[in-house]
């Protein structure tokens, strides 16, 4: 993997006595993080901080990245958490990344935590919402899920989510949580929009909104 060869490259300066410095150290991090090796970019950090090198706020997205990649939450969480502490305010990519490791670890009420932490600091992307989006779905937390999809877009509720326009991901999370409470009503609203958008829904969404129709008794919708 990528990280191999960042790590042999890391030996080879030490071996002529020249100190990696922080564009060398990100790049072992981010080779680190796209192989998903997790404790090999923690030990990245740590070791640029014997070296008395500041990690800046690449350094820990990426750390928060790779943690994230590995489904190893609770560490990508304690990531982002000490990045105040460091003085290094976090980004989009960072808040994105546990937000997902929170979906993916169920813990849906924890990754709307960090939605909102992530609200005053930083512009909400389209990858930032979907995440929270999927979270709210797997969590069954459809009015979280309609509340943060009406932010989205120029016609937003919200001057933090207009830069990001809803799209078939986000649609389809959405939909997903609806069906989770047997809400047809909300699932066929939301198809019809997504047509409207000249959104195409997928074999997930049309899946889900059939699903919502049979628990809700509503076959004809369905059919």
């Amino acid at each position: 993997g990528h990280w191999r060869g960042a790590w042999a490259l890391l030996g080879a300066m030490r071996d002529l006595a020249v100190l990696p410095n922080l564009v060398t150290w990100n790049a072992a991090t981010s080779a680190c993080e796209k192989s998903l090796e997790w404790q090999r970019a923690l030990c990245c950090m740590a070791e640029m901080q014997e070296e008395r090198l500041r990690p800046d706020v690449v350094t820990c997205s990426a750390c928060v990245s790779a943690c994230a990649g590995a489904v190893q939450w609770e560490q990508a969480v304690c990531v982002l958490a000490t990045m105040p502490e460091r003085r290094i305010e976090p980004n989009a990519q960072a808040y994105s990344a546990v937000i997902n490791a929170c979906d993916r670890a169920e813990q849906g009420h924890l990754a709307l935590g960090w939605m909102a932490q992530a609200r005053p600091k930083v512009s909400a992307d389209s990858v930032l919402l979907n995440s929270g989006l999927s979270a709210c779905a797997r969590a069954s937390l459809w009015e979280d899920a309609l509340a943060l999809l009406a932010e989205m877009g120029t016609g937003g509720r919200s001057q933090w989510a207009r830069g990001a326009t809803p799209d078939v991901p986000g649609f389809t999370a959405v939909i997903s949580a609806c069906e989770r409470v047997s809400n047809w009503q909300r699932c066929l609203q939301l198809l019809t929009e997504m047509r409207s958008r000249s959104l195409l829904p997928g074999l997930a969404a049309y899946r889900c909104g059939a699903r919502a129709c049979g628990r809700g008794a509503a076959w004809r919708p369905a059919v």
